[in-house]
Formats: structure tokens, C-alpha cells, sequence
């Protein structure tokens, strides 16, 4: 994905990763309101805590201004999607529920991160 400069310099609530992100959030709480996991608290509190630090993340970098504090916190951002990913293959693993959709959503959103985050350091 190709950020515009006018995207980074727009603020954070009409970036298409924060937006995306926020997505992510209505995708996981669906996912934790299923049985059997909602019965899993310990899962369900770990896996929503990283999926908010990926908005509350690119939020924080937004509001930084040097470029190494925003790149380091969308270094957050990033390890907050392979965090959900993790969460994700347990979820499949020990429920036998079927996420790859989910999974392949934080796959891509980790890499336009990323892709933003690169943008920004030129």
C-alpha cells in the first residue's frame, strides 16, 4: 500500500490503518463473545488488551514528533498485530474454531503498518 503525504499528515482518526484497526477491535469482540471462549477470561482479557494497543499505538504515534518516537510506536502497533495473531492460532488451536479470516485481517494490517511507518522515516 502507498501512503500520500496529505494521509500523513491528516490526523490519526481518518488513517486508514486507525480505522482499520478499529475494525480489528469490532472483529476480536465478536470472536470473545463465542462460546467457549468467552468462558476463557484469562484469553479474552489478553487478547483484547492487544488488539486496543494497536489503535491506542498508532493513536501515540500520531501524536509524537520526532520520527523515531512515531516509528517506535508503530513498532508497537505492528508487534500488537503479531500478538493478536498469536492469540488468533491459540484460539484455533485449543477450540478448534476456525479464524483465518481474522488471522489473515492482522497479517495484512501489521504490513500496511509497517508499509506507513517506512513512509514515514523517508
Amino acid at each position: 500500500m502507498v501512503f500520500s503525504k496529505i494521509q500523513i499528515m491528516s490526523g490519526f482518526e481518518d488513517l486508514r490503518i486507525y480505522k482499520l484497526a478499529l475494525e480489528g477491535c469490532r472483529l476480536i469482540y465478536k470472536i470473545t463473545l463465542k462460546d467457549p471462549i468467552k468462558r476463557d477470561y484469562s484469553l479474552v482479557d489478553q487478547i483484547k488488551r492487544a488488539v486496543m494497543s494497536i489503535a491506542a499505538n498508532i493513536a501515540e504515534a500520531y501524536g509524537r514528533f520526532t520520527t523515531k518516537d512515531r516509528s517506535q510506536f508503530l513498532t508497537y502497533a505492528i508487534g500488537s498485530c503479531n500478538e493478536v495473531v498469536a492469540f488468533l492460532d491459540i484460539i484455533d488451536t485449543i477450540y478448534n474454531i476456525n479464524v483465518s479470516q481474522e488471522k489473515e485481517f492482522f497479517l495484512s494490517l501489521g504490513k500496511q503498518i509497517f508499509s506507513f511507518r517506512k513512509v514515514l522515516n523517508q
